[in-house]
């Protein structure tokens, strides 16, 4: 939520008319600006409290549900209540940075953004078993909707679902995609630019991102990891706001970069605090890492990023800025530069392809992951479809499906 008001707090998560009512979990950067868009005409819903969340509120009473999320610039899961046509509609941000799950059985409809939080109100759910083995079948623990208990399933990115409180049955609302901001047109103009051309336009829209995301209220702190990615921000969080504190995790002999940061120190100008993790301290973490997601770690990097947020945490800031996902959108994996072809059932990406497991199970029946990493990579190759050079094809794919799939399920899972 944006702003944290004193005043207000029984009031601001319903409409106007006390038609609807929200739970909601995120930040929406553009808050303000959809104030002025939609909200000018009508004096009694504004925004009295400075929070993103009774704009979003406010904004069902002057749109349908399906016409909010495409509106919406940030990161965010919510439940909506509909007193009078007596329904819910459930939503997930399109890039999937937050999550939101949902049990529902012949008792309970429980939806929360943390499976640990449907297990601490229904604490009778059984495992199932063949998402665990699924484990197995991929790099990093990716179900897709399922999850590793029975009967609770997550909400996919960019979805509205809408539950119907007399008929009881579920509906789609609304699909929002990644696929929805491929612009054929504009990727073929960008082949005919300069590099130095599409650098500057770059530069601009990162610029202007970091802005628009920088916190009015927090402190707020960036991690200097080493790489590219995290680095970059950094840069731009320190040209264009004030970060309070600039953050790096080394895991004890894994590179030489992030051992040594005073390169980067010098750069920036600014101090950078090291965390430094041995293999004790790592497997000291794992246990709570496990109740936090619920289940099994979603990525071995999950632990480290839980570490780092923890002391952040602890110093009293309430933004972390972090690089996850710059690899699966700006290409930076060696997995990209591969040869392999487009004729496989799944996608060449080690990140989600599906993988024969080394141990063997006495009952196995994976079709669901498989259908589901199948799925995924015809859907990929459908989206660049345009493009006729294969090997460009095939990349822009991978990378693709690694961020419409892999990123939402395990990167920005520790992000």
């Amino acid at each position: 939520m944006t702003g944290e008001p004193a005043e207000g707090i029984e009031h601001y998560h319903r409409s106007a008319t006390n038609r609807y009512e929200l739970l909601y979990n995120g930040e929406i950067y553009n808050f303000r600006d959809l104030e002025t868009r939609c909200l000018r005409s009508r004096p009694e819903l504004a925004v009295r409290y400075g929070t993103d969340t009774e704009l979003l509120v406010n904004l069902h009473e002057v749109l349908s549900p399906a016409e909010i999320p495409s509106l919406l610039d940030g990161m965010f899961a919510y439940v909506i209540f509909d007193a009078r046509a007596r329904q819910i509609h459930i939503a997930r941000d399109v890039q999937g940075e937050k999550s939101l799950y949902i049990y529902e059985d012949a008792q309970w409809l429980v939806i929360a953004s943390e499976i640990r939080a449907i297990r601490s109100i229904v604490q009778t759910i059984p495992l199932d078993p063949q998402a665990l083995r699924d484990y197995f079948r991929t790099r990093h623990l990716m179900l897709f909707k399922r999850t590793v208990y029975r009967g609770i399933w997550q909400l996919a990115p960019g979805h509205l679902e809408t539950l119907d409180l007399d008929s009881l049955d579920w509906s789609r609302t609304c699909s929002l995609s990644l696929r929805d901001w491929i612009n054929p047109q504009s990727i073929l103009e960008n082949t005919n630019r300069s590099v130095d051309s599409l650098t500057d336009e770059l530069d601009s829209l990162l610029a202007n991102s970091v802005r628009e995301m920088i916190p009015r209220e927090h402190r707020y702190a960036a991690v200097v990891s080493g790489g590219v990615d995290s680095s970059l921000l950094a840069h731009y969080l320190v040209k264009n706001g004030t970060p309070d504190l600039l953050v790096a995790i080394n895991h004890m002999g894994k590179d030489r970069i992030s051992g040594d940061l005073s390169g980067f120190e010098q750069v920036f100008g600014r101090p950078i605090q090291t965390v430094r993790v041995d293999p004790a301290a790592y497997s000291a973490e794992i246990s709570r890492c496990q109740k936090v997601c619920g289940g099994p770690l979603h990525s071995h990097s999950f632990v480290g990023q839980a570490i780092q947020s923890s002391i952040v945490r602890g110093s009293g800031y309430r933004v972390l800025f972090g690089g996850e996902g710059a690899d699966e959108l700006f290409g930076g994996y060696p997995a990209y530069l591969g040869a392999s072809d487009l004729n496989g059932q799944f996608s060449p990406s080690p990140y989600t392809a599906h993988q024969c497991p080394l141990v063997e199970f006495q009952t196995d029946a994976p079709e669901a992951i498989q259908s589901d990493l199948a799925s995924a990579w015809r859907d990929a190759l459908d989206a660049y479809r345009f493009v006729e050079d294969c090997r460009e094809h095939k990349t822009l794919s991978m990378m693709y499906c690694d961020a419409a799939w892999q990123l939402p399920a395990v990167g920005l899972r520790g992000g």
